[in-house]
């Protein structure tokens, strides 16, 4: 549960978990009934002028920026009810693909034709992107993948409300977060 004035959780940044490459940020949030405060961070990596990255409602929408490259703008979503929300990355391939999905389907995309870079070494904000920029609301089960899940991945997730791995999620010896 965070106030929309001063709680967020601090990731410190690690080397074991760099948003590089192929990766997925995955939470469920529901944005508290009647707050009228437009911008409001559900994650961040603490700001910065180059390679920052921020998932936020924006008069109801949610949206991934990063700086400097892209904003993917989603659909509106309800204040008051649960939303899985989850953003999937791939810039190892030709596509360098971002994609947004609000509870199971895809609300919006990006095919970049020069991969962005971000900026690693700063720890990740939830609730909050600094120097404020406060969540009002609850974020639960907020998962941080090394790999663009897939589709059907995500769905399963939505549809079950947990952590589901499918049988291509993960190979016999891979890390993941």
């Amino acid at each position: 549960e965070f106030n929309g004035s001063s709680d967020f959780i601090k990731i410190p940044y690690t080397t074991n978990v760099i948003l590089w490459g192929k990766f997925s940020i995955e939470m469920w949030a529901k944005k508290r009934l009647n707050d009228a405060t437009t911008y409001q961070v559900l994650a961040s990596n603490n700001g910065g002028t180059t390679g920052s990255w921020v998932i936020y409602f924006d008069d109801g929408r949610v949206q991934w920026t990063v700086t400097d490259f892209e904003t993917i703008n989603a659909n509106s979503v309800n204040s008051g009810k649960w939303h899985h929300i989850v953003v999937t990355h791939d810039n190892t391939s030709a596509a360098n693909n971002t994609v947004v999905y609000i509870d199971g389907s895809q609300r919006g995309s990006n095919n970049a034709s020069d991969p962005y870079k971000l900026t690693s070494g700063r720890d990740i904000l939830i609730g909050r992107r600094a120097p404020g920029n406060f969540f009002n609301g609850t974020i639960d089960n907020f998962r941080i993948w090394n790999s663009s899940l897939s589709a059907s991945q995500l769905y399963s997730n939505n549809m079950k409300g947990s952590n589901v791995i499918t049988g291509e999620a993960t190979t016999a010896g891979q890390d993941w977060w």
